[in-house]
């Protein structure tokens, strides 16, 4: 991801925002933590969807009550986890950007969130909020209620969706 992010910056591109959402989130997360530790260009901003950042999976155990999500279970993630992860330390911020250095997080851009208030993942995506607002980084943050781990999957077919990725 940040061979890909570099051919984009170093190519001329100016402005590269960079955006994911689940595990794609934290992949952008540990690009722009990259970029802040190399003191390469920063994206212009940085967009995330009920982000994956910690595959200790520590958040999502602490979210035992998440009856209503339909996709993940702590089980699941554990599994994951072991297999995004195999043997490396993961708490390497390449893995879980939740552990990226301080100085590192106060390079960021704005930052755009999402999250939902069943999903097991929601501590991620708050404790994220609280390392950017630490850091002094603008972050533009919102938590949908009632909602599950990437309901904006269904824009076309759920209103909550539709209102959520049209915002």
């Amino acid at each position: 991801g940040y061979a890909a992010y570099l051919e984009l910056t170093e190519g001329g591109r100016r402005r590269v925002a960079i955006a994911g959402d689940s595990a794609g989130a934290g992949l952008s997360i540990s690009i722009a933590l990259e970029a802040a530790r190399r003191g390469d260009a920063m994206p212009a901003a940085v967009g995330l969807v009920c982000p994956y950042v910690d595959v200790t999976i520590a958040g999502i155990e602490m979210r035992q009550e998440c009856t209503r999500e339909p996709l993940l279970t702590p089980e699941l993630m554990q599994d994951f986890g072991s297999t995004y992860a195999a043997d490396a330390d993961r708490t390497d911020p390449r893995l879980s950007p939740i552990f990226g250095a301080d100085e590192h997080f106060a390079a960021f851009p704005t930052v755009v969130m999402d999250s939902a208030s069943d999903d097991p993942l929601l501590t991620d995506a708050q404790r994220l909020h609280v390392r950017f607002d630490a850091a002094g980084v603008s972050c533009d943050a919102v938590e949908y209620e009632d909602l599950w781990h990437d309901f904006h999957l269904f824009g076309s077919l759920f209103a909550p969706a539709r209102r959520a990725t049209s915002d």
